[in-house]
């Protein structure tokens, strides 16, 4: 949290001034709450996985791109380790299948880095973008993970359909 830093920061100058006149308060250690919250992780197991993977192969409407594309994206984050931001931001042409390297570009920190993936992944990944091509052969988006509309999942709608 941005605030937790400056409450810090705040602590330390006013330390300093009360070297100088002790009139100044010196705000106590945890008077604002903790500095950083953050709830714990959750690692899930090879069961968790193939429910969830069970689980996106059932949404709804069946007949739509949907539940293709939650499967595709559910398993690639569980085999390559991706952040959700990072998945939802792939392009076509991020994915080499030839090499076997998804290219992840402006990841956190802002850099980029090449991911490489086995076999299975490369084949999952070309029948998604096949079911994806067949779906909405039209579309305008380079995005490879595409909603039931032809449009980039948002991650409100990643977070909705993984909590569904």
């Amino acid at each position: 949290m941005w605030w937790a830093r400056r409450v810090v920061i705040v602590r330390r100058f006013a330390r300093f001034w009360n070297a100088f006149d002790p009139r100044v308060q010196v705000p106590q250690s945890g008077v604002f709450g903790p500095a950083y919250r953050r709830n714990p992780v959750h690692i899930y197991t090879a069961e968790e996985i193939s429910d969830l993977l069970e689980a996106a192969a059932d949404l709804q409407p069946d007949w739509s791109l949907r539940p293709a594309s939650y499967r595709t994206l559910i398993g690639l984050l569980a085999c390559t380790g991706l952040r959700i931001s990072e998945a939802l931001h792939l392009q076509i042409d991020d994915f080499y299948a030839d090499a076997g390297i998804l290219m992840i570009r402006r990841s956190k920190g802002g850099q980029s880095r090449c991911v490489p993936i086995q076999a299975s992944v490369v084949n999952a990944l070309n029948d998604y973008r096949r079911s994806r091509h067949k779906h909405h052969p039209q579309t305008q988006s380079s995005a490879f993970f595409l909603s039931k509309k032809g449009r980039p999942i948002s991650y409100a709608a990643a977070r909705e359909a993984f909590r569904s």
